[in-house]
């Protein structure tokens, strides 16, 4: 098939990612006019009791349709390509989700926060000895950690735009991991590293993360590190944290797990030990 002739079927497969935002937000205000005292006790609950509930009740026929939509145009393809052939069908789908955010005007400020994931997710895995071939697995995870904000961030400004405390927007925005999660699960084989980094980045090794909350024996290397490198940007670049509050705070968590002797814990520490004034000044 030609170029030419593929071209009105990623833009369709745009159009669904769009749709799908536009509905899942639609969903989402629908399910908080209807019962607003549910949705205000949610963030009380512990989150696995209810952000996976809620993930499936805000997914939509349009997110469903981009599911499949994915699958056809990128998860079967990727099961017969390798190589060179493989990383461009990655930096199409890439590129064609990261259009559609622009165009959009989804989160302008996460593409920058997800390069920065990347680049720490990939030192940390270079501190742990990792292959060329793993390191360049977690960048992409962590470019792509973040890749189910595209279908909440609408309903998340919506809901703030009622007037409407954090308290109450902020499970509905949670449920990024389990969406991102099930979109990047629709293109397997293409990047099952991202996949495991979009559904666990928010998990923690003490057990207090969500979606599921997974403790340190169920939590992937891979789940650790980008859980690491996402926390670390975040605290230092939205609330000013130093290296110690972020290394100290981070022990603390790993402490609690049981864990404090762990490896990827030390080559985070290491990475923060070496590069935060490279990164941060």
């Amino acid at each position: 098939m030609s170029e030419h002739s593929q071209a009105p079927t990623y833009l369709a497969f745009q159009q669904l990612l769009a749709e799908s935002s536009r509905t899942i937000t639609a969903r989402g205000l629908a399910l908080y006019a209807a019962d607003p005292p549910k949705y205000n006790h949610l963030a009380a609950l512990p989150f696995p009791a209810y952000i996976p509930l809620l993930a499936e009740e805000v997914k939509t026929s349009a997110f469903t349709d981009l599911l499949a939509s994915a699958h056809d145009l990128f998860g079967k393809p990727a099961c017969h390509l390798d190589g060179k052939a493989l990383e461009s069908l990655r930096q199409l789908f890439f590129q064609s989700v990261w259009q559609t955010a622009s165009s959009q005007a989804w989160f302008p400020q996460e593409g920058g926060h997800s390069e920065r994931v990347a680049q720490i997710a990939s030192a940390i895995a270079g501190e742990l000895g990792l292959s060329l071939p793993e390191i360049h697995e977690i960048h992409w995870g962590g470019l792509l950690h973040d890749i189910g904000k595209v279908f909440v961030c609408d309903l998340f400004d919506a809901l703030i735009a009622q007037g409407l405390p954090l308290g109450v927007t902020m499970p509905f925005i949670r449920t990024h991991a389990s969406l991102g999660g099930s979109f990047l699960e629709s293109v397997l084989p293409l990047f099952p590293t991202g996949l495991v980094c979009a559904a666990q980045h928010q998990e923690s090794v003490d057990g207090s993360g969500y979606p599921v909350g997974l403790k340190y024996g169920q939590l992937t290397v891979e789940g650790q590190n980008v859980n690491l490198a996402d926390g670390y940007d975040a605290t230092v670049t939205r609330f000013g944290w130093t290296a110690q509050q972020v290394s100290s705070d981070n022990q603390q968590m790993y402490a609690r797990a049981g864990h404090l002797d762990a490896p990827v814990l030390r080559a985070f520490l290491c990475t923060v030990e070496k590069y935060h004034a490279e990164w941060y000044t």
